[in-house]
């Protein structure tokens, strides 16, 4: 494992200390000490493709049968209403229909296109 400028550290009292695992700082239990994350670790993760698990599971969906997808709606919804009673609001209501009705009309425009 490489070390940074940054496994030295100030401690309160002015001195400092230089750690295997950047200056002690403590993890999940008591005493435990985490190693220091480096730039190009950070800039790597960062920069993955976020969008994959969303894509993946999407993918997975399409093949569900209907009533599975209805299922899955239903329980969002529900989840959703435990958690906010007041969601969705008559805004948000008439502005998801207006979606809806643009799609469908696009949709109903496209529908003659033939894929080659």
């Amino acid at each position: 494992m490489a070390y940074s400028v940054c496994d030295r550290e100030r401690k309160v009292d002015g001195s400092t200390t230089i750690g295997r695992f950047g200056g002690g700082h403590t993890g999940g239990e008591k005493g435990m000490a985490t190693p220091r994350l480096q730039t190009a670790d950070l800039r790597e993760y960062a920069g993955r493709d976020w969008g994959m698990p969303e894509g993946l599971a999407r993918r997975g969906r399409a093949g569900l049968p209907v009533a599975e997808k209805v299922r899955i709606a239903v329980g969002l919804y529900e989840a959703m209403r435990a958690t906010r009673p007041d969601w969705p609001t008559e805004t948000v209501r008439r502005a998801d229909l207006a979606t809806h009705l643009r799609v469908r009309a696009l949709l109903d425009a496209a529908a003659h296109v033939r894929r080659h």
